[in-house]
This record gives structure tokens, sequence and C-alpha cells, in this order.
């Protein structure tokens, strides 16, 4: 009889955030998940835990009633709390933001269409995999699990510009969660901020499962946690280029921090110029000729 191990939680337990923030930056995962560098919640993020607050209350009182939503005032005044809470510093903005988000929600069909089901509202899943016959889990939290045309996977958003359509139905993350709550669809609700263009909420059509979205979302898992693995394993946990448009000062907390300070004064520890042949004394190559 095989004696299964226990899974290392950093080795092969994973969430949406973990892959993800791997994927686009290994340097960054490694500060957050194995240095455990915590910095000051941005507002960004009060912002949103925010708004979730609001749409858990109205999703509870949907269960609660039979389907009939809570009154606007009073999720707005649920989510008004929490941002308070939370100590966002822009409660006037938020609070123009989403009396607006929830005045275009609750005007909206796809608002009564949720029709969340009790159990699955703002909870946990998690499913197991075997990576190369090596065991791992992945974790997640979903916002809700509504019952309209079979079980639909809601994950509310709240971000400067809604998703694209072909961003809404490729969704590697509202794949992870489809496996994960056993659903055969998922959607994006989105509530855009007030920035380029007015506070507004916009719905995606609902993705529904096929062989080739499965396909390409097990094959991204593999790699992904295969990599991983590597970089524990090996202790290398490359930067990316400040040139991508998710590597800014703006864009991630560890940019000035960690990776990319105006002044490093170990960096002549790590990396120093070596001789330099500029075009006047640099033979020229042949294959230039």
């Amino acid at each position: 009889m095989k004696i299964e191990k226990p899974l290392n939680w950093l080795r092969d337990v994973f969430s949406w955030s973990k892959l993800s923030s791997f994927a686009m930056c290994p340097r960054k995962a490694f500060l957050r998940y194995i240095e455990k560098v915590k910095l000051m919640s941005p507002d960004f993020f009060i912002y949103g835990r925010a708004v979730h607050k609001g749409q858990e209350h109205d999703n509870l009182t949907k269960i609660e009633t039979g389907g009939k939503p809570a009154p606007e005032k009073e999720v707005l005044d649920v989510a008004i709390a929490e941002y308070e809470k939370e100590e966002g510093k822009e409660l006037d903005l938020f609070r123009r933001d989403h009396e607006r988000h929830l005045e275009v929600w609750h005007g909206s069909e796809e608002h009564l269409l949720i029709q969340p089901i009790e159990g699955c509202v703002e909870s946990s899943f998690a499913f197991g995999l075997d990576v190369d016959e090596e065991p791992a889990r992945i974790e997640g939290f979903v916002d809700t699990v509504s019952s309209e045309e079979g079980r639909t996977v809601v994950d509310y958003k709240s971000v400067g510009r809604s998703p694209s359509k072909s961003e809404a139905e490729e969704s590697l993350q509202l794949g992870i969660y489809r496996i994960g709550c056993e659903a055969e669809a998922g959607r994006l609700v989105a509530f855009v901020k007030h920035i380029r263009q007015k506070a507004t909420v916009k719905v995606s059509e609902r993705s529904v499962e096929t062989q080739a979205k499965n396909s390409r979302l097990l094959r991204w898992l593999s790699e992904t946690i295969k990599a991983w693995r590597r970089c524990m394993r090996t202790g290398d946990w490359p930067m990316c280029s400040p040139q991508c448009h998710w590597c800014s000062e703006s864009a991630c907390e560890y940019y000035s921090t960690h990776c990319y300070p105006e002044k490093d004064p170990t960096l002549c520890e790590v990396i120093q110029i070596g001789k330099v042949e500029p075009p006047e004394v640099c033979e020229k190559k042949g294959w230039r000729s």
C-alpha cells in the first residue's frame, strides 16, 4: 500500500494568485510567497474588498429571501462600512463610484439572473492534480456560484477598464474556478472605476467549458507548477524586464524597494561593467560587410 506524503504548502499547494504572480514575475512571487515581504495594502485592494463585501451581502440576502436582492442603499452601506474599516483613503471617491455601480447593476437583467447556491458565496474550493506523477493541490476562493443555466461561477472584479470579450472567454482564472466548483461556465462582473470613463458595470457573456480551453489550462498549470518547483530547487527567481507593462512603480509594490531602486549600493557586488570596446576600436565583423 502506497503511503501518501503530506503536501508541502510552498512546493505543492497553489492558488490562482500564486500561479499568476509567478507566471508574470518569478521574483515577485518569491518576495510574496517565499520571503513573505508584506507592504502596505494599497487603496486599490481596499476598494476591491469593499465592493466584494457588498456583493456578498447581496448574494446572501438572495439566498435568504428566495431570490430577492438586498436594496441598493443597504448594499452600499455594507460596502462603505468595509472601506472605512480597512481605512481606505478615498472614501468620497469610493462612495461616488459605487453608488453609480449599484444603480447600473441593480437595474440590469444580469443582476437578477444570478441566483447564488447556498454554501457557494465567498466560499473555498480545492482540487488535486498530478504533475509528472507528483501530486499538487489547487485551492481557491469563489465569489459565488449561480444556478443560472446550470452551475455558473460568477467572479466580481473592481477594475480600471472592463475585460474584453476575448479576455473573459479565455480567462485561465475562470477555468480554474470552473473545475474547482464543478461548474459548466463562468462569468465576469466588472465594477469599472471612474478613471478615463464614468463608473459603470460590465458583464461578460458566459464562458462555457470546452475541451480546447481545458487543454490549454491544464498545459499551463503543468508548465507553471514545474517551473515553480524548478525555482525552489535552484533558488533562482529571475526578475522580469522593467519594460514590461506590468513592471513599474505604479503596478508592482516591490518595483522600487526590491527590484529597481534608484540607488543600489550593493549592485557592484553582483555585476560590474568590464572592458568596453567602442566602435572606433572594435573589429568589424565579417558578416556585417
